[in-house]
């Protein structure tokens, strides 16, 4: 066994899914991420605000508890221009008419919105913050599902490490894996020579490479 040649692998950190996990994380990411792409479609929609449209605009300061320092209104004003800055739409709009005029600058939170039931709770940037978000998990899913299959698949036997004891005695030591095993609910056991001695590893206790020294 000792003069079997380690494969390279391309795969640096063993994941610490089974291929099995990381599939079924990957397919509830994936529907995380269409729900929240059909919920902003649908508040966009619901959010078609034109130049020209008058709009109701939130001012002030709720304080329900104190009549004297609640100054919320909800007021008229008339959208005069909508653009993107730093990926925020925003929207220029005008309060009144004539001399006494006044224009603001604000985003889609001060604006009044009559959208239907179905359209979330969400707003737009918590929508594309989460689906963001996601879409990098769901990369690295990608990653850990390939770097599982790499494991699960290997042609036995190969050389690798195995993560042996725990707390003071924990260490990574060289290991031949010679068999595995996967029981009825997904779980696999490799059966691995490490310091001269037939042992029984999980998953997460194989390693593609060695690991730094420890203090």
């Amino acid at each position: 066994m000792k003069g079997h040649t380690m494969a390279k692998s391309t795969v640096k950190p063993v994941s610490r899914l089974n291929s099995a996990e990381a599939a079924a994380k990957k397919q509830t990411v994936a529907e995380r991420i269409d729900r929240n792409t059909a919920a902003l479609e649908k508040l966009r929609a619901a959010v078609n605000i034109q130049v020209g449209d008058t709009v109701t605009v939130k001012t002030g300061r709720r304080s329900p508890n104190n009549p004297e320092t609640d100054t919320y209104k909800e007021v008229p004003m008339q959208v005069l221009e909508i653009g993107v800055i730093d990926g925020k739409q925003l929207y220029k709009v005008q309060e009144g008419e004539g001399f006494t005029a006044k224009q603001h600058i604000l985003d889609i939170t001060k604006i009044v919105l009559n959208l239907p039931e179905d359209a979330g709770k969400l707003s737009e940037e918590q929508l594309l913050n989460r689906l963001e978000s996601d879409r990098k998990y769901l990369i690295e899913l990608e990653e850990r599902h390939a770097a599982a299959l790499e494991e699960e698949n290997h042609a036995l036997p190969y050389e690798a490490y195995a993560r042996l004891g725990r707390a003071d005695t924990a260490r990574t030591v060289s290991a031949t894996v010679v068999a595995k095993h996967t029981d009825a609910s997904g779980v696999t056991k490799y059966a691995v020579i490490a310091e001269d001695e037939l042992q029984l590893v999980n998953l997460n206790q194989l390693r593609n490479e060695a690991e730094a020294a420890e203090a």
